[in-house]
């Protein structure tokens, strides 16, 4: 049995219920495209561009990390920040 889980944030990720389903659902989406045991957070549409956050050398080992374990940056980016908060 595997358990994969999409997580959204009313009101942070939606205002109404429609699009609090939808965030949910793509949330979803992006969890099961890593794969099985994954959890996924909404995007927020509000959130500040990575580069604002990184380094040049930062971004680009990301980059480099992505590529080579077939994921999505932002993905690797989340499970980092879900680890250590």
């Amino acid at each position: 049995m595997t358990v994969t889980i999409g997580v959204t944030h009313y009101p942070r990720d939606a205002r109404d219920t429609l699009s609090f389903v939808r965030a949910a659902d793509e949330a979803l989406l992006a969890a099961k495209a890593t794969g099985c045991n994954h959890v996924a957070l909404a995007q927020n549409e509000e959130m500040i561009m990575k580069s604002c956050y990184y380094s040049t050398g930062s971004l680009r080992r990301l980059k480099a990390l992505a590529e080579q374990t077939n994921r999505k940056e932002f993905i690797i980016l989340r499970e980092a920040w879900m680890i250590f908060c």
